[in-house]
């Protein structure tokens, strides 16, 4: 929501910030309607032309971290 938000606070078409951004029109309405992954590389173009700033914080830890394989991903 952070990306639309800001997009609108600033007055921005979808294509303008795409331009700004390098990035496509489609992939930022894509975004603004939950696609269910992204490149995170391209979230931190769009974030930087609209001057926000993503940080990110630890949270206290309830349970043991899962440790993964180089390469494996979590299944279920």
């Amino acid at each position: 929501m952070a990306i639309k938000e800001g997009r609108e606070g600033l007055g921005l078409t979808q294509q303008q910030l795409a331009d700004r951004s390098a990035v496509s029109r489609s992939w930022i309405a894509q975004v603004e309607t939950g696609k269910p992954s992204f490149d995170m590389y391209k979230v931190l173009q769009v974030f930087s032309a609209l001057g926000l700033r993503l940080d990110a914080e630890r949270e206290p830890q309830t349970v043991e971290p899962r440790r993964f394989a180089r390469g494996a991903k979590e299944v279920g």
